[in-house]
């Protein structure tokens, strides 16, 4: 593993950046995204005060979201909001014209552990693309997935299918 480790040293320094926010509520390619995060966290801050307890966010897996006027953008993964520690991470897993969600209701979801180190890995010649967070490898199993979770291709690692190939698996990214 410490040959990744100094692959993605590497790659932090060369992508720090700051992501630039869109507020718009479609992805690049103009579809209209299919879950309105603002309405499913407005339905959750409506039920009784005891069941929010443990909430399940699984509705807007592949959101960006934030508190207003917080500094920190949280990814939605596995139905649990999880910190994106840096600039560089935004700036290298996810397209500029990205919506964050403002809604003062994402502090009623789980939080996961933060993600402090991620990537998109791509295989070669496979061109099997995916996510190494949390020292493992999750499959994205097609373009639906990469628009619904609006990740940048191009700034995917590009690795042989044999170094690939040697990084634990993890779930798919759902």
């Amino acid at each position: 593993m410490s040959y990744n480790r100094v692959v993605c040293g590497v790659m932090s320094m060369l992508l720090l950046g700051v992501m630039s926010v869109g507020n718009a509520g479609a992805d690049e390619t103009g579809e209209s995204r299919t879950a309105d995060p603002h309405e499913i966290l407005g339905q959750l801050a409506q039920q009784p005060r005891d069941t929010r307890a443990g909430l399940d966010a699984t509705a807007l897996n592949g959101k960006l979201l934030r508190m207003p006027e917080s500094p920190h953008i949280y990814l939605v993964l596995d139905g649990v909001i999880r910190r994106i520690a840096s600039p560089a991470i935004l700036a290298h897993l996810f397209r500029t014209s990205c919506t964050i969600y403002e809604n003062p209701f994402t502090a009623l979801l789980t939080e996961g552990l933060p993600i402090t180190e991620a990537y998109l890995l791509m295989g070669t010649p496979s061109g099997e693309l995916n996510l190494f967070v949390d020292d493992k490898k999750r499959y994205i199993g097609s373009m639906a997935l990469v628009n619904k979770y609006c990740f940048d291709t191009d700034q995917a690692l590009r690795l042989p299918d044999s170094i690939l190939r040697l990084i634990p698996k993890g779930l798919p990214v759902p």
